[in-house]
């Protein structure tokens, strides 16, 4: 009896970590998103920011994005200032895929009625999973170009 119970604890202590290091495996070999999927995205992340939706933003987020940008808070307290500064969004200009610093990046441009000098930019940097990884927010004349 000793042995088989031994063998089962054994068993059941191995389980849980061939099923982590399944999942583990299977999530590094999904394929990247596609252009269209994070043009989606981007206008998904966009929409959020600019209704104050910082939870939904920080769940697409890298770790070390959501630290860089104060979590949540620091998400409510930019999606609050922009809707002071711009105002409402009166059109897109121009959303595309482009490249900056060698990674993925959703540019959307865009005219609001309380921002009227020129059309502001909004960038999502994505990483290979399709996780934010950074963000970039600017009038369209301080936004540095994409890459390509």
């Amino acid at each position: 009896m000793r042995p088989l119970l031994c063998g089962l604890a054994a068993l059941l202590l191995v389980t849980p970590l061939v099923a982590q290091t399944q999942t583990a495996t299977a999530a590094t070999h999904e394929a990247a998103p596609s252009d269209a999927e994070l043009i989606e995205r981007g206008r998904r992340l966009t929409g959020w920011l600019l209704a104050g939706r910082a939870d939904s933003i920080h769940a697409l987020m890298t770790e070390t994005a959501r630290t860089k940008v104060g979590g949540t808070a620091g998400i409510q307290a930019m999606s609050a200032k922009l809707a002071m500064a711009l105002g409402s969004e009166t059109a897109v200009i121009e959303e595309k895929m482009t490249h900056r610093n060698g990674n993925r990046q959703y540019w959307r441009q865009s005219t609001f009625d309380a921002f009227v000098a020129e059309p502001f930019v909004f960038r999502w940097i994505f990483d290979g999973a399709g996780l934010v990884m950074g963000a970039g927010l600017n009038p369209l004349s301080q936004a540095p170009a994409p890459d390509r």
